[in-house]
């Protein structure tokens, strides 16, 4: 069931959300748990029932292995590390088995030519996040940082329906805490109203936003992946306009399952902090998806060795943890790429300021960060190519695309004295580098018209890297756990929240002019990671 369908938000939600309270009435904690855990449940099943028995089990067998560390929490090293490696293994099998099968036996093909017929293996729904999250759950108990927790509230915070599909990945013990805690019994209004307007902010970046942008970039790419030629115009537009896609449905889809904890009274971790925003690529990826970096710092990066063996031992820890994380956002050499381009651009950026610290180099004032920041959202721009492409042979066409080897075209729809002023620098560039200069004026490509395409490049440029972001603009209800969003400023204070009635009738009027965007429903890109 996605967050931007009918069902879930005219039927599903007010329904759960109707049972807790009523079922809260009674100031019992364990059955209002179980009814969450029971619709949870409903949700997981909602889109491939036969699947549920998959997370229940994983669960069930999770739960079991940790409560064998409290039974053996005197035993030796040896043990305790047996029983770790058990769990994980557990774990990463019903991963690799799921979501990697395909992968390997491409691959198993490719090397030794063996043919592995496994038959239809379909991915089952939230498996790369809940099996993240419980790998961190036996971990932390065989550190002994984990307290011992009864089935109920193990069950009840993994099955947790609002971050149950794309996260976050949140820590079991900031959510054990809340969801053990009578007070979410008590409805409140302040949660209740950030929660609808948190919710109805989130929805319209994915269905108007994102779902908008995506009907400008899939046909120029998809054009790309059927091997046709793709202009300079018209590449750089798909991949600003993916960076946008992207951005305004993961961004989307953590305001929503922000908003709808809130219903219940609980707060998430914040996992989306205007990452276009950064001025290098180690502050994109403390705002991208933060519990993902979190995660993967804290038991992939340091259990490797993280810095504390030498510069080249941080550097290879980085390339591993990168290509892994990667790979587990699919299971495509795409993806392996995508996590290889990232781990070269940290590597890039520790280098820079380890350069910057021995020489003793100035920090870069206001020109320095601009160029940093366009820098860094460039890198990310081209990684992001091939996060998108079905194939690496794509991605590449594409990027050559970009580089303008198949010519500078300019779009037809520009004003005449546009489009000379533009061909004049153009092709002077491209004669500057010594190739030859190619610049045709093309109608708009494959249905999509290339001005319109280009305004809503630069609107959402604007957006991205101005307005605030809806922590921000929601801060007086501290909406997340471990804010780390920095303090709106200068004109944009007036998007700050304040409880008046124009502020009510925007929210409620984007919040109405999403729903009426639900006729075509797209999946969330995390949707089946």
């Amino acid at each position: 069931m996605l967050f931007n369908s009918f069902e879930f938000l005219l039927l599903f939600l007010p329904a759960v959300a109707l049972g807790f309270y009523l079922i809260a009435q009674f100031q019992r904690l364990a059955p209002v748990l179980l009814w969450l855990i029971a619709c949870s449940l409903v949700f997981h099943g909602y889109w491939k029932a036969s699947y549920t028995w998959l997370f229940v089990t994983s669960m069930a067998a999770n739960y079991c292995i940790g409560q064998v560390f409290w039974l053996c929490r005197e035993a030796s090293t040896f043990v305790r590390k047996s029983v770790l490696i058990i769990g994980i293994g557990f774990n990463i099998a019903l991963l690799g088995y799921f979501k990697y099968a395909f992968f390997f036996a491409e691959i198993l093909r490719d090397v030794t030519g063996y043919q592995w017929e496994s038959g239809e293996i379909i991915l089952p729904l939230a498996i790369s996040f809940y099996t993240f999250q419980q790998i961190a759950y036996l971990v932390d108990c065989y550190r002994r940082h984990a307290p011992r927790y009864s089935p109920l509230q193990y069950a009840s915070y993994l099955a947790f329906f609002p971050h149950l599909i794309a996260g976050p990945i949140v820590q079991h013990r900031d959510l054990v805490a809340q969801l053990s805690d009578q007070r979410i019994l008590f409805v409140r209004g302040e949660n209740l109203s950030s929660g609808i307007a948190i919710l109805w902010i989130g929805l319209f970046k994915k269905v108007v936003l994102a779902d908008g942008a995506a009907a400008y970039a899939n046909p120029i790419f998809a054009a790309a992946g059927a091997g046709t030629s793709v202009t300079f115009c018209e590449a750089w537009i798909a991949a600003l306009l993916f960076s946008f896609v992207i951005y305004f449905d993961f961004s989307g889809y953590s305001d929503m399952a922000i908003g709808l904890a809130r219903l219940f009274n609980v707060k998430f971790p914040e996992n989306f902090a205007s990452p276009y925003k950064a001025v290098n690529i180690i502050e994109f990826w403390r705002r991208w998806h933060i519990t993902l970096s979190w995660f993967l710092r804290d038991y992939l990066y340091i259990p490797l060795g993280g810095g504390r063996r030498g510069q080249l031992r941080r550097y290879g820890n980085i390339l591993i943890t990168m290509l892994l994380g990667g790979l587990w956002h699919g299971a495509s050499w795409t993806f392996v790429i995508w996590g290889g381009l990232h781990a070269v651009y940290l590597v890039v950026a520790h280098i820079w300021n380890e350069a910057k610290r021995r020489f003793g180099l100035p920090h870069t004032g206001a020109i320095g960060r601009f160029a940093g920041r366009t820098m860094t959202y460039l890198a990310v721009v081209v990684a992001w190519i091939f996060f998108r492409a079905r194939t690496p042979q794509d991605a590449i066409s594409m990027l050559g695309s970009m580089a303008g080897f198949n010519g500078v075209s300019l779009p037809s729809e520009l004003p005449i004295a546009v489009r000379d002023s533009l061909r004049d620098a153009f092709g002077a560039a491209v004669s500057f580098q010594g190739l030859a200069p190619h610049v045709d004026l093309p109608a708009g490509p494959f249905g999509v018209p290339i001005l319109s395409a280009l305004a809503l490049c630069a609107t959402l440029l604007v957006a991205v890297n101005v307005l605030p972001n809806t922590q921000q603009v929601m801060r007086i209800f501290r909406p997340v756990l471990h804010d780390s969003s920095e303090r709106v400023t200068g004109i944009a204070r007036f998007l700050v929240w304040r409880l008046t009635p124009i502020r009510v009738a925007i929210v409620t009027a984007v919040g109405m002019y999403g729903m009426t965007h639900l006729e075509n429903v797209q999946s969330f890109i995390y949707f089946r990671f």
